[in-house]
Protein backbone atom coordinates (compact mmCIF):
# COMPACT_ATOMS: atom_id res chain seq x y z
CA UNK A 1 0.00 0.00 0.00
CA UNK A 2 1.48 3.45 -0.92
CA UNK A 3 2.73 5.49 1.99
CA UNK A 4 0.40 8.36 2.93
CA UNK A 5 1.64 11.83 3.78
CA UNK A 6 0.35 14.10 6.50
CA UNK A 7 -3.24 15.20 6.14
CA UNK A 8 -2.45 18.57 4.56
CA UNK A 9 -3.51 19.51 1.02
CA UNK A 10 -0.64 20.57 -1.24
CA UNK A 11 -0.32 24.23 -2.29
CA UNK A 12 -3.30 25.41 -0.18
CA UNK A 13 -1.94 24.03 3.07
CA UNK A 14 -5.54 23.10 4.02
CA UNK A 15 -5.80 20.66 6.90
CA UNK A 16 -7.81 17.70 5.65
CA UNK A 17 -10.75 16.11 7.41
CA UNK A 18 -10.53 12.99 9.51
CA UNK A 19 -9.78 10.01 7.28
CA UNK A 20 -8.50 12.10 4.34
CA UNK A 21 -4.92 11.67 3.19
CA UNK A 22 -2.62 12.88 0.42
CA UNK A 23 -0.51 10.31 -1.38
CA UNK A 24 3.08 11.09 -2.40
CA UNK A 25 1.91 11.34 -6.03
CA UNK A 26 -0.55 14.10 -5.11
CA UNK A 27 -3.75 12.02 -5.32
CA UNK A 28 -6.17 11.72 -2.42
CA UNK A 29 -7.43 8.82 -0.36
CA UNK A 30 -10.11 8.42 2.29
CA UNK A 31 -9.80 5.66 4.88
CA UNK A 32 -12.02 5.37 7.95
CA UNK A 33 -12.89 2.39 10.15
CA UNK A 34 -16.51 1.30 10.11
CA UNK A 35 -17.48 -0.31 13.43
CA UNK A 36 -20.70 -1.71 11.93
CA UNK A 37 -19.04 -3.71 9.14
CA UNK A 38 -15.73 -4.18 11.02
CA UNK A 39 -13.79 -2.99 7.97
CA UNK A 40 -12.32 0.17 6.43
CA UNK A 41 -14.44 2.46 4.27
CA UNK A 42 -12.11 3.49 1.47
CA UNK A 43 -12.17 5.76 -1.57
CA UNK A 44 -9.55 7.30 -3.89
CA UNK A 45 -9.62 10.30 -6.23
CA UNK A 46 -7.30 12.61 -8.14
CA UNK A 47 -8.90 15.77 -6.71
CA UNK A 48 -10.17 16.68 -3.28
CA UNK A 49 -13.62 17.62 -4.62
CA UNK A 50 -13.98 14.22 -6.30
CA UNK A 51 -12.87 12.47 -3.12
CA UNK A 52 -15.43 14.30 -1.00
CA UNK A 53 -18.24 13.30 -3.38
CA UNK A 54 -17.22 9.69 -2.81
CA UNK A 55 -17.09 10.32 0.94
CA UNK A 56 -20.71 11.51 0.85
CA UNK A 57 -21.72 8.26 -0.84
CA UNK A 58 -19.86 6.20 1.76
CA UNK A 59 -21.41 8.11 4.66
CA UNK A 60 -24.88 7.84 3.11
CA UNK A 61 -24.43 4.08 2.88
CA UNK A 62 -23.40 3.99 6.52
CA UNK A 63 -26.49 5.95 7.50
CA UNK A 64 -28.95 3.64 5.73
CA UNK A 65 -27.12 0.50 6.80
CA UNK A 66 -25.65 -0.68 3.51
CA UNK A 67 -22.14 -2.03 3.58
CA UNK A 68 -19.78 0.32 1.83
CA UNK A 69 -17.72 -0.37 -1.22
CA UNK A 70 -18.38 -0.71 -4.94
CA UNK A 71 -20.85 -3.59 -4.64
CA UNK A 72 -24.26 -3.15 -3.01
CA UNK A 73 -26.23 -6.37 -3.37
CA UNK A 74 -29.94 -6.99 -3.43
CA UNK A 75 -29.49 -8.83 -0.12
CA UNK A 76 -28.10 -5.63 1.41
CA UNK A 77 -31.22 -3.72 0.45
CA UNK A 78 -33.53 -6.51 1.48
CA UNK A 79 -32.16 -6.18 5.04
CA UNK A 80 -32.88 -2.42 5.03
CA UNK A 81 -36.34 -2.88 3.49
CA UNK A 82 -37.25 -5.58 6.01
CA UNK A 83 -36.05 -3.44 8.92
CA UNK A 84 -38.18 -0.48 7.85
CA UNK A 85 -41.24 -2.36 6.60
CA UNK A 86 -44.06 -2.31 9.14
CA UNK A 87 -46.75 -4.88 8.38
CA UNK A 88 -48.52 -7.64 10.28
CA UNK A 89 -46.14 -10.39 11.48
CA UNK A 90 -47.85 -13.05 9.36
CA UNK A 91 -47.54 -10.86 6.26
CA UNK A 92 -43.83 -10.23 6.89
CA UNK A 93 -43.35 -13.95 7.49
CA UNK A 94 -44.83 -14.63 4.05
CA UNK A 95 -42.68 -11.90 2.46
CA UNK A 96 -39.57 -13.31 4.13
CA UNK A 97 -40.34 -16.81 2.90
CA UNK A 98 -40.84 -15.60 -0.68
CA UNK A 99 -37.54 -13.74 -0.60
CA UNK A 100 -35.41 -16.52 0.89
CA UNK A 101 -37.14 -19.29 -1.10
CA UNK A 102 -37.24 -17.70 -4.56
CA UNK A 103 -35.46 -14.34 -4.84
CA UNK A 104 -32.29 -14.75 -2.78
CA UNK A 105 -30.89 -17.89 -4.49
CA UNK A 106 -31.05 -16.23 -7.93
CA UNK A 107 -30.68 -12.47 -7.39
CA UNK A 108 -29.64 -11.98 -3.78
CA UNK A 109 -25.85 -11.73 -4.28
CA UNK A 110 -26.05 -9.66 -7.46
CA UNK A 111 -24.96 -6.05 -7.43
CA UNK A 112 -28.26 -4.19 -7.37
CA UNK A 113 -26.98 -1.91 -10.14
CA UNK A 114 -26.45 -4.93 -12.40
CA UNK A 115 -30.05 -6.20 -12.14
CA UNK A 116 -31.70 -5.31 -15.44
CA UNK A 117 -35.24 -5.57 -16.77
CA UNK A 118 -34.28 -8.65 -18.79
CA UNK A 119 -32.68 -10.20 -15.68
CA UNK A 120 -35.91 -10.04 -13.72
CA UNK A 121 -37.96 -11.02 -16.78
CA UNK A 122 -35.95 -14.25 -17.16
CA UNK A 123 -36.23 -14.83 -13.41
CA UNK A 124 -40.04 -14.53 -13.45
CA UNK A 125 -40.42 -16.76 -16.49
CA UNK A 126 -38.19 -19.34 -14.84
CA UNK A 127 -40.38 -19.36 -11.75
CA UNK A 128 -43.48 -19.94 -13.86
CA UNK A 129 -41.98 -22.53 -16.20
CA UNK A 130 -39.45 -24.42 -14.07
CA UNK A 131 -40.77 -23.94 -10.54
CA UNK A 132 -44.36 -24.21 -11.86
CA UNK A 133 -45.28 -21.27 -9.66
CA UNK A 134 -48.89 -20.06 -9.71
CA UNK A 135 -49.35 -16.55 -11.04
CA UNK A 136 -50.83 -15.48 -7.69
CA UNK A 137 -47.65 -16.60 -5.92
CA UNK A 138 -45.54 -14.74 -8.47
CA UNK A 139 -47.53 -11.60 -7.61
CA UNK A 140 -46.28 -11.85 -4.00
CA UNK A 141 -42.68 -12.41 -5.17
CA UNK A 142 -43.01 -9.39 -7.46
CA UNK A 143 -44.48 -7.28 -4.68
CA UNK A 144 -41.44 -7.93 -2.48
CA UNK A 145 -38.87 -7.38 -5.22
CA UNK A 146 -40.59 -4.25 -6.52
CA UNK A 147 -40.61 -2.65 -3.07
CA UNK A 148 -36.92 -3.42 -2.46
CA UNK A 149 -35.93 -1.95 -5.83
CA UNK A 150 -38.12 1.10 -5.22
CA UNK A 151 -36.30 1.76 -1.95
CA UNK A 152 -32.98 1.65 -3.81
CA UNK A 153 -34.35 4.16 -6.34
CA UNK A 154 -35.35 6.58 -3.59
CA UNK A 155 -31.90 6.28 -2.05
CA UNK A 156 -30.36 7.17 -5.45
CA UNK A 157 -28.52 3.85 -5.57
CA UNK A 158 -30.19 3.01 -8.90
CA UNK A 159 -31.88 5.33 -11.40
CA UNK A 160 -35.09 3.44 -12.04
CA UNK A 161 -37.09 0.47 -10.82
CA UNK A 162 -36.57 -2.17 -13.50
CA UNK A 163 -39.55 -4.19 -12.22
CA UNK A 164 -42.06 -1.46 -13.15
CA UNK A 165 -44.71 -2.90 -15.48
CA UNK A 166 -42.95 -6.25 -15.74
CA UNK A 167 -45.59 -8.40 -14.04
CA UNK A 168 -48.33 -6.90 -16.23
CA UNK A 169 -46.32 -7.81 -19.33
CA UNK A 170 -45.78 -11.36 -18.07
CA UNK A 171 -49.53 -11.74 -17.50
CA UNK A 172 -50.39 -10.40 -20.97
CA UNK A 173 -48.19 -13.01 -22.61
CA UNK A 174 -49.59 -15.95 -20.68
CA UNK A 175 -53.04 -17.54 -20.54
CA UNK A 176 -55.27 -16.20 -17.80
CA UNK A 177 -55.43 -18.40 -14.68
CA UNK A 178 -58.50 -20.53 -14.23
CA UNK A 179 -61.31 -18.45 -12.80
CA UNK A 180 -62.35 -19.25 -9.26
CA UNK A 181 -65.90 -20.54 -9.23
CA UNK A 182 -68.46 -21.04 -6.49
CA UNK A 183 -70.33 -24.29 -6.01
CA UNK A 184 -73.42 -24.73 -8.16
CA UNK A 185 -76.82 -25.27 -6.54
CA UNK A 186 -76.59 -28.99 -7.32
CA UNK A 187 -73.11 -29.19 -5.80
CA UNK A 188 -74.28 -27.34 -2.70
CA UNK A 189 -77.11 -29.83 -2.28
CA UNK A 190 -74.65 -32.71 -2.63
CA UNK A 191 -72.34 -31.11 -0.06
CA UNK A 192 -75.22 -30.87 2.44
CA UNK A 193 -76.07 -34.53 1.83
CA UNK A 194 -72.51 -35.60 2.65
CA UNK A 195 -72.36 -33.37 5.74
CA UNK A 196 -75.34 -35.31 7.12
CA UNK A 197 -73.07 -38.35 7.36
CA UNK A 198 -72.19 -39.05 11.04
CA UNK A 199 -68.51 -38.95 10.06
CA UNK A 200 -68.80 -35.19 9.54
CA UNK A 201 -71.19 -34.37 12.38
CA UNK A 202 -68.69 -32.14 14.22
CA UNK A 203 -67.69 -30.38 10.98
CA UNK A 204 -71.19 -29.69 9.69
CA UNK A 205 -71.94 -26.53 11.77
CA UNK A 206 -68.67 -24.88 10.76
CA UNK A 207 -69.12 -25.51 7.04
CA UNK A 208 -72.74 -24.38 7.15
CA UNK A 209 -71.57 -21.24 8.96
CA UNK A 210 -68.97 -20.49 6.25
CA UNK A 211 -71.51 -21.18 3.51
CA UNK A 212 -74.07 -18.81 5.03
CA UNK A 213 -71.84 -15.94 6.23
CA UNK A 214 -69.05 -15.77 3.66
CA UNK A 215 -66.43 -15.25 6.38
CA UNK A 216 -62.79 -15.92 5.63
CA UNK A 217 -61.44 -18.94 7.52
CA UNK A 218 -59.17 -16.68 9.63
CA UNK A 219 -62.22 -14.56 10.55
CA UNK A 220 -64.29 -17.61 11.39
CA UNK A 221 -61.46 -19.11 13.47
CA UNK A 222 -61.06 -15.88 15.44
CA UNK A 223 -64.77 -15.47 16.16
CA UNK A 224 -65.78 -15.74 19.84
CA UNK A 225 -69.17 -16.18 21.47
CA UNK A 226 -68.89 -12.57 22.68
CA UNK A 227 -68.88 -11.47 19.02
CA UNK A 228 -72.42 -12.85 18.60
CA UNK A 229 -74.76 -9.97 19.45
CA UNK A 230 -78.13 -11.59 20.02
CA UNK A 231 -79.67 -8.33 21.27
CA UNK A 232 -79.05 -6.51 17.99
CA UNK A 233 -78.93 -9.62 15.76
CA UNK A 234 -75.38 -8.94 14.55
CA UNK A 235 -72.11 -10.82 14.14
CA UNK A 236 -69.20 -8.51 14.97
CA UNK A 237 -66.16 -9.36 12.82
CA UNK A 238 -63.28 -7.75 14.69
CA UNK A 239 -60.17 -9.92 14.29
CA UNK A 240 -58.30 -12.58 12.35
CA UNK A 241 -56.75 -15.67 13.84
CA UNK A 242 -53.64 -16.34 11.78
CA UNK A 243 -51.51 -19.48 11.63
CA UNK A 244 -48.10 -18.78 10.18
CA UNK A 245 -44.38 -19.64 10.57
CA UNK A 246 -42.42 -17.35 12.89
CA UNK A 247 -38.77 -16.34 12.43
CA UNK A 248 -37.70 -19.87 13.35
CA UNK A 249 -40.15 -21.32 10.80
CA UNK A 250 -42.25 -22.78 13.60
CA UNK A 251 -45.96 -22.40 12.92
CA UNK A 252 -47.83 -20.40 15.56
CA UNK A 253 -51.31 -19.00 16.10
CA UNK A 254 -51.67 -15.27 16.67
CA UNK A 255 -54.47 -12.74 16.89
CA UNK A 256 -54.34 -10.11 14.16
CA UNK A 257 -56.47 -7.24 12.97
CA UNK A 258 -58.85 -7.85 10.08
CA UNK A 259 -57.41 -8.02 6.59
CA UNK A 260 -58.55 -4.48 5.72
CA UNK A 261 -60.53 -1.72 7.42
CA UNK A 262 -63.62 -2.78 5.45
CA UNK A 263 -63.20 -6.31 6.79
CA UNK A 264 -63.92 -4.87 10.26
CA UNK A 265 -67.68 -5.18 9.87
CA UNK A 266 -71.03 -6.34 11.23
CA UNK A 267 -73.00 -9.12 9.56
CA UNK A 268 -76.74 -9.56 10.17
CA UNK A 269 -77.50 -12.53 12.40
CA UNK A 270 -80.34 -14.39 10.67
CA UNK A 271 -82.53 -17.11 12.17
CA UNK A 272 -80.77 -19.70 10.00
CA UNK A 273 -77.34 -18.65 11.33
CA UNK A 274 -78.70 -18.75 14.89
CA UNK A 275 -79.78 -22.35 14.28
CA UNK A 276 -76.30 -23.18 12.96
CA UNK A 277 -74.69 -21.69 16.09
CA UNK A 278 -76.99 -23.74 18.30
CA UNK A 279 -76.00 -26.81 16.27
CA UNK A 280 -72.37 -25.95 16.99
CA UNK A 281 -73.08 -25.74 20.73
CA UNK A 282 -74.77 -29.13 20.57
CA UNK A 283 -72.69 -31.11 18.06
CA UNK A 284 -69.46 -29.22 17.43
CA UNK A 285 -66.15 -29.33 19.26
CA UNK A 286 -65.75 -26.79 22.04
CA UNK A 287 -62.58 -24.67 22.09
CA UNK A 288 -60.69 -24.24 25.37
CA UNK A 289 -57.63 -22.46 23.94
CA UNK A 290 -56.61 -18.91 24.84
CA UNK A 291 -54.50 -17.01 22.30
CA UNK A 292 -53.01 -13.58 22.94
CA UNK A 293 -55.51 -13.05 25.75
CA UNK A 294 -58.54 -13.99 23.62
CA UNK A 295 -60.67 -17.02 24.52
CA UNK A 296 -64.18 -18.35 23.99
CA UNK A 297 -63.64 -19.20 20.32
CA UNK A 298 -66.78 -20.65 18.76
CA UNK A 299 -65.29 -23.33 16.53
CA UNK A 300 -62.77 -25.78 17.97
CA UNK A 301 -61.02 -28.93 16.84
CA UNK A 302 -61.14 -32.33 18.50
CA UNK A 303 -58.26 -31.37 20.79
CA UNK A 304 -60.00 -28.26 22.08
CA UNK A 305 -57.77 -26.01 19.97
CA UNK A 306 -58.55 -23.54 17.22
CA UNK A 307 -58.87 -24.14 13.49
CA UNK A 308 -56.71 -22.82 10.67
CA UNK A 309 -56.97 -22.87 6.89
CA UNK A 310 -54.87 -26.02 6.51
CA UNK A 311 -57.02 -28.11 8.84
CA UNK A 312 -60.22 -26.86 7.23
CA UNK A 313 -58.98 -27.63 3.71
CA UNK A 314 -57.91 -31.14 4.75
CA UNK A 315 -61.44 -31.77 6.02
CA UNK A 316 -62.85 -30.51 2.71
CA UNK A 317 -60.69 -33.04 0.83
CA UNK A 318 -62.14 -35.86 2.94
CA UNK A 319 -65.65 -34.63 2.23
CA UNK A 320 -64.99 -34.48 -1.52
CA UNK A 321 -63.57 -38.03 -1.49
CA UNK A 322 -66.64 -39.26 0.39
CA UNK A 323 -69.01 -37.49 -2.01
CA UNK A 324 -67.29 -38.81 -5.13
CA UNK A 325 -67.18 -42.39 -3.87
CA UNK A 326 -70.75 -42.70 -5.12
CA UNK A 327 -70.58 -42.75 -8.95
CA UNK A 328 -74.32 -42.17 -9.30
CA UNK A 329 -74.39 -38.94 -7.25
CA UNK A 330 -73.54 -35.39 -8.35
CA UNK A 331 -69.73 -35.16 -8.15
CA UNK A 332 -68.07 -32.46 -6.09
CA UNK A 333 -65.15 -30.54 -7.65
CA UNK A 334 -61.86 -30.11 -5.84
CA UNK A 335 -62.32 -26.89 -3.89
CA UNK A 336 -60.92 -24.96 -0.93
CA UNK A 337 -62.39 -23.06 2.00
CA UNK A 338 -62.25 -19.83 -0.01
CA UNK A 339 -64.77 -21.33 -2.44
CA UNK A 340 -67.46 -20.68 0.16
CA UNK A 341 -66.97 -16.92 -0.31
CA UNK A 342 -67.46 -17.24 -4.07
CA UNK A 343 -70.47 -19.48 -3.46
CA UNK A 344 -72.28 -17.08 -1.14
CA UNK A 345 -71.57 -14.22 -3.57
CA UNK A 346 -73.24 -16.18 -6.36
CA UNK A 347 -76.15 -17.08 -4.09
CA UNK A 348 -76.65 -13.40 -3.20
CA UNK A 349 -76.81 -12.55 -6.91
CA UNK A 350 -79.53 -15.16 -7.47
CA UNK A 351 -81.35 -13.80 -4.39
CA UNK A 352 -81.27 -10.27 -5.83
CA UNK A 353 -78.97 -8.78 -3.16
CA UNK A 354 -77.70 -5.33 -4.15
CA UNK A 355 -74.01 -5.12 -5.11
CA UNK A 356 -72.90 -2.69 -2.38
CA UNK A 357 -74.64 -4.68 0.34
CA UNK A 358 -72.93 -7.87 -0.85
CA UNK A 359 -69.52 -6.16 -0.81
CA UNK A 360 -70.14 -4.92 2.75
CA UNK A 361 -71.15 -8.37 3.97
CA UNK A 362 -68.08 -9.97 2.40
CA UNK A 363 -65.76 -7.22 3.64
CA UNK A 364 -64.29 -6.50 0.20
CA UNK A 365 -61.97 -3.50 0.22
CA UNK A 366 -62.62 -2.82 -3.46
CA UNK A 367 -66.18 -3.20 -4.72
CA UNK A 368 -64.68 -4.24 -8.08
CA UNK A 369 -63.87 -7.63 -6.50
CA UNK A 370 -67.56 -8.22 -5.90
CA UNK A 371 -68.59 -6.59 -9.19
CA UNK A 372 -66.39 -8.96 -11.20
CA UNK A 373 -68.28 -11.96 -9.81
CA UNK A 374 -71.62 -10.17 -10.22
CA UNK A 375 -70.94 -9.25 -13.85
CA UNK A 376 -69.81 -12.76 -14.74
CA UNK A 377 -72.88 -14.42 -13.20
CA UNK A 378 -75.26 -11.83 -14.65
CA UNK A 379 -73.72 -12.32 -18.09
CA UNK A 380 -74.27 -16.06 -17.74
CA UNK A 381 -77.88 -15.41 -16.73
CA UNK A 382 -78.40 -13.18 -19.77
CA UNK A 383 -76.82 -15.79 -22.03
CA UNK A 384 -79.06 -18.50 -20.57
CA UNK A 385 -82.09 -16.23 -21.03
CA UNK A 386 -81.22 -15.62 -24.68
CA UNK A 387 -80.65 -19.35 -25.23
CA UNK A 388 -84.07 -20.05 -23.73
CA UNK A 389 -85.61 -17.36 -25.95
CA UNK A 390 -83.88 -18.84 -28.99
CA UNK A 391 -85.20 -22.32 -28.18
CA UNK A 392 -88.69 -20.91 -27.70
CA UNK A 393 -88.47 -19.08 -31.02
CA UNK A 394 -87.32 -22.25 -32.81
CA UNK A 395 -90.19 -24.15 -31.25
CA UNK A 396 -92.69 -21.53 -32.46
CA UNK A 397 -91.23 -21.64 -35.98
CA UNK A 398 -91.41 -25.44 -35.98
CA UNK A 399 -95.08 -25.46 -34.92
CA UNK A 400 -95.85 -22.80 -37.52
CA UNK A 401 -94.27 -24.88 -40.27
CA UNK A 402 -96.11 -28.00 -39.13
CA UNK A 403 -99.44 -26.17 -39.39
CA UNK A 404 -98.61 -25.10 -42.93
CA UNK A 405 -97.80 -28.67 -43.89
CA UNK A 406 -101.14 -29.93 -42.55
CA UNK A 407 -103.02 -27.37 -44.65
Amino acid sequence: MPKLSKRVAPKTGLVLRKGEYVRPNGSYQFRLWNPETKQLDQASATTLDELREKEKELMKNRLIGVKTGQKITLNDYYVIWKHNKHVKPNVMSNYGYMYTRYIEPVLGKKNIKDIKYSTVQSFYNGLLDKEILAINTLEVVHNVLHQIMELAVRDDVIRRNVTDGLLAEIKRNRPAPKRKEGLTLEEQERLLEVLDDPEFKVWKPMFLFLLNTGLRVSEMAGLTWDDIDYDNNLIHVRRNLKYYPDENRKSVHAISTTKTTTSHRDIPLTDKIKDILEMQRRDGNACTECIDGVSGFIFGNRFGGVHHQGSVNRAIKRIVRKANADPDAVPLPSFSSHTFRHTITTNMIYAGVELTAAANILGHKDIKTTANIYNRVLNEQKRNAMDALDQFSQKMDYEKNEKKKRK
